[in-house]
């Protein structure tokens, strides 16, 4: 039986009106997750730096923000899953860094078309299980670590962050968070965020279960 671990969101950084996540266990992965309820954080900012997500002393998902002009931004987190896997997170991580396997193991995705390798400026276009194609934009690239991909939304950008990270006991802990960022996102919260509440969850779900039938 694996043991459970207690990971999501610390207290510190919960995004207000978050609920505490709950946590679960599989065949070969504990998991946890935070779904966004709207909840909306501001700063005294136009924009914020990308979000650095790691494992704190609850496996956390930490959301860093850096204040680096003077008016107000505004992101609003529509779902985040993080799991401990015994997979090689090298492993983990190629099929984040390959967008057109996604359709493959990712159940909202339909299909991908991607001008790699992957890299920080690549772009690519993809097809959801529902709703129309968008474009997306590889924002953050750090090989076996991190991968990040933003499409364009009106006065806004929809954010995808993936983030691989060794964990004790040669296992990997690996987290998902879906976010829109910009002065509108509760509004395209309100029109996106239930083709995407479970966005995190079934891609981490998706992917491990991928590779647990390879």
């Amino acid at each position: 039986m694996p043991r459970q671990t207690h990971s999501g969101t610390s207290p510190s950084t919960r995004p207000r009106g978050a609920s505490k996540p709950s946590v679960h266990s599989g065949s070969r992965y504990d998991d946890s997750r935070h779904s966004g309820n709207g909840s909306v954080n501001r700063s005294n900012a136009t924009s914020v730096a990308p979000i650095r997500i790691g494992a704190g002393r609850h496996a956390a998902c930490e959301f860093a923000y850096y204040i680096i002009s003077a008016h107000t931004s505004w992101m609003v987190v529509l779902d985040s899953y993080s799991a401990r896997t015994s997979h090689d997170f090298d492993l983990v991580f190629s099929l984040w860094a390959d967008p057109e396997s996604w359709p493959d193991w990712d159940a909202g995705v339909r299909e991908v078309t991607f001008s790699g390798p992957a890299r920080v400026g690549a772009r690519g276009r993809m097809r959801p299980a529902s709703g129309p194609a968008s474009s997306f934009t590889v924002t953050a690239f750090e090989p076996g670590r991190v991968f990040t991909d933003t499409s364009p939304l009106l006065a806004a950008k929809l954010v995808f962050d993936h983030v691989v990270t060794p964990a004790p006991d040669d296992e990997a802990l690996i987290e998902v968070v879906v976010r829109i960022e910009g002065m509108p996102a509760p509004l395209w919260k309100r029109i996106l965020g239930r083709s995407l509440r479970n966005a995190a969850r079934s891609s981490v779900i998706g992917l491990l279960a991928h590779l647990d039938a390879a």
